[in-house]
């Protein structure tokens, strides 16, 4: 499964039919009792799916979003079936695979140094696996941070050198989806594990902000990736669509999405419409360009042009829903990963696309039912 998610699609689609005859073997009944709320939040999102689909009820096309959010019934049935001791082995070969897969953009900057500094100088990122889906490869790794601290078999030293390294990856690899991760992530550990002795978690924070202004001047791509992003700003300030700068194409997209919502507050054309409804403002504003994006850079925008403002009110209340239960249970590692899931939601159409949905859905199944105080490193 994780093979397919680093090199092909179709292994990656092939590998749920695999746990989703693993959930129907393993299905036991007090099993699902006692994972009742899970399960249920895994199955509404295939309900509210329908809110987007009844308007092209019968094209293929509104079925293809239907094809990535089953992973969330499959990944929560088939993972919630298992007991904790076959858990962290799948966290730790989880955690194994993103750790060696680091090794693919590492040999790609070592042979291609000149040209990958050049990239970098475009504010684009060096080679990663995932079909070069470098934000999503963020994700990726930084699921393998979250779960790397509760493996319960690992050394809490051994889960510091493997935590350092993918760190300092995701400091590397100057995607901003990363930094956001390792800034939400590394606090939120901070504070959870030594709120209680304030001296050292302010030793901790302030290691932690040094090490993050120090990168600024130790990798050469970080300060690169910051500077695009400032030039990318003040020059284009969202008045222009250019393909080329990252951030004007996305304010531009999800300005027209803004635009199209505003023009009719009851709005709800379909999963399969929503390209068609990009494409036609888009024109308008933009008579001499192509789009290339064909989904506004906000999930919860997309839910509100496909599904009305209804559809995107009740997605919204499913997404938070699992904090809820985490803050019962004191689960701060699935509050974590949620909060992040959330964030990147506000700058990308994360759980729209079958990486994200991936890498929402099997994390927050593996997350599932563990005791934090537990984990706490000893003092």
């Amino acid at each position: 499964m994780l093979i397919g998610l680093l090199y092909s699609r179709a292994v990656l689609s092939l590998s749920q039919i695999v746990w989703l005859v693993t959930a129907i073997f393993s299905f036991n009944k007090e099993n699902s009792k006692e994972n009742k709320p899970i399960v249920i939040w895994s199955s509404v999102i295939i309900i509210l799916f329908f809110l987007g689909a009844w308007q092209q009820f019968l094209i293929t096309e509104t079925y293809d979003y239907l094809l990535g959010i089953i992973v969330y019934p499959i990944a929560i049935l088939s993972i919630t079936t298992l007991n904790e001791s076959v858990k962290n082995k799948l966290k730790l070969v989880w955690v194994t695979v993103a750790t060696l897969s680091c090794l693919i953009p590492i040999y790609y900057f070592l042979f291609h140094q000149q040209q990958t500094l050049l990239v970098y100088g475009l504010g684009q990122v060096v080679f990663t696996p995932m079909d070069t889906d470098h934000v999503r490869y963020s994700i990726f790794l930084a699921s393998a941070l979250t779960l790397l601290f509760t493996i319960t078999t690992l050394n809490f030293r051994v889960k510091m050198a493997i935590g350092t390294f993918l760190f300092l990856m995701l400091i590397v690899l100057a995607v901003r989806t990363g930094w956001a991760a390792l800034a939400i992530i590394s606090m939120s550990m901070l504070f959870i594990w030594y709120i209680k002795t304030p001296i050292k978690l302010f030793v901790l924070v302030l290691a932690f902000i040094t090490l993050s202004v120090a990168a600024f001047f130790i990798f050469p791509q970080v300060k690169q990736k910051i500077d695009y992003t400032v030039y990318d700003w003040q020059l284009n300030k969202g008045t222009n669509y250019n393909a080329e700068y990252s951030d004007a194409a996305r304010f531009s997209i999800n300005q027209i999405a803004f635009q199209i919502i505003q023009q009719n507050k009851n709005i709800n054309v379909g999963w399969a419409k929503i390209p068609l409804a990009l494409e036609s403002e888009f024109q308008i504003k933009y008579p001499s360009k192509k789009l290339i994006f064909h989904w506004p850079f906000n999930q919860f925008l997309f839910w509100y042009l496909g599904s009305g403002w209804w559809g995107c009110l009740l997605f919204s209340l499913w997404l938070i829903y699992p904090v809820v239960w985490a803050i019962k249970s004191k689960n701060y590692f699935l509050i974590i990963w949620q909060v992040f899931i959330v964030c990147t939601c506000l700058v990308e159409s994360t759980l729209s696309l079958q990486f994200g949905i991936f890498l929402h859905a099997f994390p927050i199944a593996l997350l599932h039912k563990i005791n934090s105080e537990k984990l706490k490193p000893k003092e």
